[in-house]
């Protein structure tokens, strides 16, 4: 199953206007509601995207939870793997960078890394 919703942020007005700043922008989800295997949901989501939609590697990004130590839920190492495998494959290097929390994230930004960690807010 798949969603497309509209998104407004509204927490960064004053930046809006340089290259990485905008207001309203479309998010697509995709969901499962019964069990899928990582190991072949990711890949099948990248041909999907690459092949299929045709985007280019290049411009893909993605972000991946970075656990909740507070709640013993470790860090997605296995879809930071996977993704990494797929990135290597189009020869495009997978840097990966932890962004903690969200106020974290805020300050320090992706760092031009390919796979962003995140938790959640402090």
């Amino acid at each position: 199953m798949t969603d497309s919703q509209n998104c407004l942020r509204s927490q960064d007005f004053e930046e809006v206007g340089d290259n990485r700043h905008i207001t309203f922008f479309e998010m697509l989800g995709n969901w499962s509601l019964g069990s899928y295997f990582t190991d072949e949901k990711i890949p099948a989501l990248w041909d999907f995207l690459t092949r299929v939609v045709g985007l280019d590697p290049e411009r893909i990004y993605v972000s991946v939870f970075g656990g909740d130590p507070d709640k013993g839920i470790p860090r997605d190492e296995e879809s930071a793997d996977i993704r990494a495998r797929l990135f290597s494959a189009a020869g495009i290097s997978a840097d990966r960078v932890d962004l903690g929390t969200e106020e974290h994230g805020n300050e320090v930004r992706n760092q031009r890394a390919r796979i962003t960690f995140y938790g959640g807010k402090d």
